[in-house]
Parts: C-alpha cells; sequence; structure tokens
C-alpha cells in the first residue's frame, strides 16, 4: 500500500509540473500575440 501511495504521488507532481509549464507557454504566447497585434509595447 506504501508503494502505491508513493507511486501516485509521483505523477501528481509532473502533472503540476506540466501546468506551471503550460501557464509559462501560455503568458509567453499572449505575450507575443499581444506584442504583433498591438504595435504599442506593455
Amino acid at each position: 500500500m506504501k508503494a502505491a501511495l508513493r507511486s501516485r504521488q509521483e505523477p501528481r507532481r509532473v502533472s503540476n509540473g506540466v501546468i506551471i509549464a503550460a501557464m509559462l507557454l501560455s503568458l509567453c504566447v499572449l505575450s507575443i500575440v499581444k506584442a504583433r497585434y498591438c504595435s504599442t509595447p506593455f
């Protein structure tokens, strides 16, 4: 049971990292799109 709980916690950490990476990527994409469509910087 302990091993199963440990194996369950590992994918959760990976998923959290993927979610954080996706958020950073989305922010970068939004900034690039805004820079392209809006000539004025932030």
